[in-house]
């Protein structure tokens, strides 16, 4: 029986041999961030990674990364490698960062070095860079390399999410809030609409005092009535019949009292 042993190739991305840098670039001497830009706006190039040193008694040296994870995107670079200045005049150390095999040491343009990622997640150093003398910083950079450093703080990330959730969680509660007040509005809108109906009324316009004069009639009509808003307007038609009678009675009393005169 023959036994067959296939040789295994990690499959690498950009992320995978940033996270193999990390190996290399330790979070007690390096401050490490990707994807930080030369400064704001759309034309400025962008770092795949970027390695400040932290200790003084070091220098301070920067270190940046553009990582490679084919040969097409090697063959790419190689044909306008001066893209890569801009970048590179921050940094004391300017590397190209690639999977075995994917970079020819003898292709690095001058002054770049080469770091190998292996499929064991280690980094090695194939072709040393050469040390520069960096540009200082400009703001805009600064700001950029803060933006990233913050991004990347994992306490910030909880209180941002935490903030976030609060600030939606707020917003759905008053979306329901104001959806409660709104019904109820209507519902009172509604009302006024019936008595206006009801009454031959336009309350809308109406001033404070008219307004008030209405209020005081309906109070009354409830009072007189006793029986609320089921019957208001039925006082009115025994008040009519009452008053009616008076006048009748009062009509008699008259015709009595012209005749007694008359006799």
């Amino acid at each position: 029986m023959t036994e067959h042993t296939h040789a295994y190739t990690l499959s690498w991305t950009e992320a995978r041999l940033v996270e193999a840098l990390k190996s290399r670039y330790g979070e007690n001497e390096w401050a490490m961030m990707t994807q930080v830009r030369q400064g704001a706006g759309w034309n400025k190039r962008t770092f795949d990674a970027i390695a400040i040193g932290l200790w003084g008694s070091r220098g301070h040296p920067v270190h940046g990364f553009e990582c490679k994870t084919s040969r097409s995107d090697w063959s790419r670079e190689l044909a306008k490698p001066e893209k890569a200045d801009p970048l590179a005049a921050f940094c004391t150390y300017w590397w190209v960062v690639a999977p075995k095999s994917i970079v020819d040491p003898l292709s690095l343009p001058l002054g770049w070095g080469l770091l190998e990622a292996w499929d064991n997640g280690t980094v090695h150093t194939i072709a040393e860079a050469e040390r520069r003398d960096p540009e200082p910083f400009t703001r805009g950079f600064v700001a950029q390399v803060l933006k990233r450093a913050l991004a990347a703080d994992p306490n910030l990330r909880a209180v941002r999410e935490a903030t976030k959730k609060g600030y939606d969680r707020g917003i759905s509660e008053m979306d329901s809030r104001l959806e409660t007040e709104r019904a109820s509005a209507e519902r009172a809108r509604q009302r006024v609409r019936d008595i206006e109906a009801a009454a031959g009324l336009r309350l809308d316009g109406a001033g404070h005092e008219t307004l008030r004069k209405y209020g005081d009639t309906i109070r009354r009509v409830v009072e007189a009535e006793g029986r609320g808003f089921d019957t208001p307007f039925s006082w009115l038609e025994n008040a009519r019949r009452q008053a009616q009678k008076f006048i009748d009675r009062t009509a008699d009393i008259a015709v009595v009292t012209h005749r007694d005169d008359a006799a």
